[in-house]
């Protein structure tokens, strides 16, 4: 079965079109795509900082999934992606098929849609080195799955440091309950790569999602 990209009708399909009409196409990666963003961070102001970002996320998408006719077998890696990007809710998630009924989102995948909202939100607006760091917060965990260098373990530090501190900050300011669990998960997942990676440097293993998801349920007694 093929699904016209150009479709306007329900679904996610539709949908991303009806985001995305009049965009072009760029073949850019996700990690590309947040460095030049961190790039604009640089040289300009945020006030469109949201926009931009939605921009960005839907071409990736559009280059990744709507260069042709979409295969039936392609949905659930679309579906995927449009909910770690922060373009569907945790509810359409699970209602296009991403889990299944009796089944929670992965702590991994919830993580990264809950950055990705967060930015989206607007909520980091006004917030240049804020958003910075969140968005390389962000690069660090769909990075897992990539070799350990120095490097990238020095930069896998500094975003659970920084993800820690600014989780405290929103405890202590107050703010709303939904938004302190999220960063709390995020929290968790940082610390559950940290503990993979560490014991990858005895063993061997590489660290991938499917260990970091397995670490953070044996770290933080969560039931999947």
């Amino acid at each position: 079965m093929d699904i016209n990209p150009d479709a306007s009708g329900p679904g996610s399909a539709g949908r991303l079109n009806s985001l995305s009409a009049g965009s072009t196409q760029r073949d850019i990666s996700e990690e590309t795509a947040a460095r030049r963003f961190i790039d604009q961070l640089n040289s300009s102001n945020v006030d469109r900082v949201s926009l931009s970002y939605k921009s960005r996320q839907l071409h990736s998408i559009q280059a990744e999934f709507f260069s042709g006719p979409i295969r039936s077998d392609q949905i659930p890696e679309l579906t995927q992606r449009l909910f770690e990007g922060g373009l569907l809710s945790s509810s359409e998630y699970q209602q296009l098929g991403g889990v299944l009924p009796n089944q929670k989102i992965s702590a991994v995948s919830e993580s990264v849609h809950f950055l990705n909202r967060f930015i989206l939100d607007e909520s980091v607006d006004g917030d240049s080195e804020g958003a910075k760091s969140l968005l390389k917060a962000l690069s660090v965990i769909e990075g897992m799955n990539l070799p350990s260098d120095a490097d990238r373990r020095a930069q896998e530090k500094e975003a659970l440091k920084y993800v820690s501190a600014y989780t405290e900050m929103l405890k202590e300011t107050g703010a709303p309950a939904d938004i302190v669990e999220g960063f709390e998960n995020v929290t968790e997942v940082l610390q559950a790569l940290d503990t993979v990676r560490t014991n990858e440097a005895k063993t061997g293993a590489l660290a991938s999602y499917a260990s970091v998801e397995d670490t953070h349920k044996e770290l933080f007694n969560k039931q999947g």
